[in-house]
């Protein structure tokens, strides 16, 4: 439990809460439908080691189940590289909470508030497949 109440932009306790919460791990290569999505962007707001709040910049382009996206995470600049992948564990009002994985072909930069991010719908829709199915079966 959080001790300090005032604390509601930055959800600290809740990032560290969710933590220890099971998702999946990202697959070493996305997934290509070849279809183009519009519209569903995030900026990260808060980075706690290894866990990420992010801020969806417009909900209705985001689909209503959040749980287990993934969200690859670059940098602010227009040609920075992809940082990581961020996996949605859970939702604090209106922030992902997210787990942030870093693999050998990332850039090798932490996450930093400010970063840009956004849903890849088709390698969240076989993460979340596959996890499912694994957990189910």
């Amino acid at each position: 439990m959080c001790p300090d109440k005032s604390v509601t932009y930055v959800p600290g306790c809740t990032m560290r809460r969710l933590a220890s919460a099971d998702c999946p791990v990202p697959p070493e290569m996305y997934v290509m439908d070849m279809v183009w999505w519009v519209g569903a962007f995030a900026t990260v707001v808060a980075v706690d080691e290894g866990m990420l709040a992010i801020r969806v910049d417009n909900p209705a382009d985001w689909p209503g189940d959040r749980q287990d996206l993934l969200l690859p995470v670059r940098g602010r600049g227009s040609h920075d590289g992809i940082k990581g992948d961020a996996v949605v564990v859970g939702q604090s009002g209106d922030l992902l909470i997210c787990r942030f994985f870093q693999g050998p072909h990332d850039v090798q930069e932490p996450p930093a508030v400010g970063d840009h991010a956004w849903v890849d719908h088709a390698t969240s829709r076989e993460l979340r497949k596959t996890w499912r199915a694994r957990r189910t079966g």
